[in-house]
């Protein structure tokens, strides 16, 4: 496997490991974005006591709970990270879009600035 095991995408644990790519860390992106709206560890007891059990049961389709994010339209987004087949996962750009619109609705403020494109190596 890559990583720590509570943010590691299912495809990646196990015998039939997918190659890595983008939408592993989508994944992973999305179980950060929990653990910033809820301030809790992510399945932290079940990964540490039973690491087997964990990447049986996150395999078979266990998440940490969406209900505890509040906001309806970030819950989506987060839950669409963790969608089973990667490759129906948003892509980094995709999420960038979903933020830009999500913020304002929480009175955040939000920027992106790509450091390629700002030192003449082109933007994404």
């Amino acid at each position: 496997g890559t990583g720590t095991l509570r943010y590691m995408a299912p495809e990646v644990m196990g015998k039939d490991v997918v190659k890595y790519n983008e939408k592993v860390d989508i994944y992973s992106y999305g179980i950060i974005l929990w653990a910033m709206c809820t301030g809790d560890n992510p399945m932290w007891e079940l990964a540490v006591t039973n690491p087997s059990t964990f990447v049986a049961r996150v395999r078979g389709g266990f998440r940490p709970d969406p209900e505890r994010i509040e906001h309806f339209d970030m819950r989506q987004m987060i839950e669409q990270c963790w969608v089973a087949n990667y490759k129906n996962r948003p892509s980094a750009s995709e999420i960038v879009q979903s933020l830009a619109r999500i913020a304002p609705k929480k009175g955040l403020h939000f920027s992106v600035k790509d450091k390629r494109h700002e030192q003449g190596k082109g933007g994404l």
